[in-house]
């Protein structure tokens, strides 16, 4: 349905404003459960708002989710339920997309940011939450969430240092994702980390690894992919600076809530490491000359394209979007 400046369609409502688009979803009319039943239903209506736009309720949502039959306490879900509506009271939930582009603005002045954080042994197995969530920003501090993820991490870690980097490796494979898919239209936006965790950032910025062997090979994945290019830029923030912090844990994050009601970050780096943007648009710029030159090679040629004769284009793709 179209009325003034507004599209509604599925539960969403989608406003024209003056600085850009703002997106609502209905509420949730009932917040109660009485038995694991009622729970379960509930769940799947809070899940449609968090993946929607409700990124502040993520991490609610993620605890209640992992309630079972067995493991049922109705004072334990009476107070998250109690917290989510809360959070339903102090805001409508009304997300604010900003244009990123201005008259002077290219897409070299577009980038795409992963914030990662994750709350060590917090879940009641003694599991740690990970939080991420998937910018587009510009220079200006302008920024458009498109993912966000809050979920219990898949092995229980040692240190706080385990949860931070599974939480990053989560955000960096959900980062890849979104560079993939700009790239399929057109966007070729280089791809930045930013943690909270000084350690970290310690770790993939110089040649120390831990002790133990699985934290090393995930922080030498990630050390591997800022040697090659695929991650630009590894900043070092503050947590109260850092939106994916309000995914880890109860309380409203500060950072979360203007991300999402003013499409605005205010990124206060600590440190930072990147690569030479010199080298990097160079580099965009090669990749760019080889796939035209694959394209029209094949068109010289005059000949069908087989599923043999189509896998390296795939490939060097792959390999640029990797």
């Amino acid at each position: 349905m179209v009325t003034d400046n507004a599209i509604s369609f599925a539960g969403m409502q989608v406003r024209e404003v003056e600085d850009g688009l703002t997106i609502k979803q209905t509420p949730i009319d009932v917040l109660e459960a009485h038995d694991f039943s009622s729970l379960r239903s509930l769940r799947g209506k809070l899940s449609w708002l968090v993946n929607g736009t409700r990124a502040d309720l993520n991490y609610l949502c993620a605890q209640l989710m992992q309630v079972t039959d067995v493991s049922y306490d109705q004072t334990r879900v009476d107070e998250l339920l109690k917290r989510v509506k809360k959070a339903m009271r102090h805001w409508d939930g009304s997300v604010l997309i900003r244009g990123l582009r201005g008259e002077d603005t290219t897409d070299r002045a577009l980038r795409i940011e992963v914030f990662a954080d994750a709350a060590f042994a917090n879940n009641q197995d003694l599991s740690s939450q990970l939080g991420y969530i998937v910018c587009v920003v510009n220079d200006n501090g302008h920024a458009v969430p498109l993912l966000w993820g809050s979920k219990k991490a898949r092995r229980i870690t040692r240190s706080v240092l385990g949860a931070e980097i599974l939480a990053l490796a989560e955000g960096f494979d959900a980062g890849i994702f979104i560079q993939t898919t700009l790239r399929s239209i057109g966007m070729d936006l280089p791809l930045g980390l930013v943690t909270d965790s000084r350690s970290i950032f310690d770790a993939i910025s110089t040649d120390r690894l831990p002790a133990e062997k699985r934290l090393a090979l995930d922080i030498s994945v990630l050390r591997e992919a800022f040697k090659n290019e695929e991650v630009v830029s590894i900043k070092w923030v503050r947590s109260e600076g850092n939106p994916a912090d309000g995914l880890t844990k109860a309380e409203p994050n500060k950072a979360l809530l203007r991300l999402l009601k003013d499409g605005t970050i205010n990124l206060v780096i600590e440190q930072q490491i990147k690569q030479s943007t010199s080298v990097r648009l160079a580099q965009k710029e090669e990749r760019l000359c080889e796939l035209r030159a694959n394209g029209s090679s094949r068109t010289h040629a005059n000949e069908p394209a087989d599923e043999e004769q189509g896998a390296p284009e795939l490939a060097d793709v792959k390999e640029g979007a990797q």
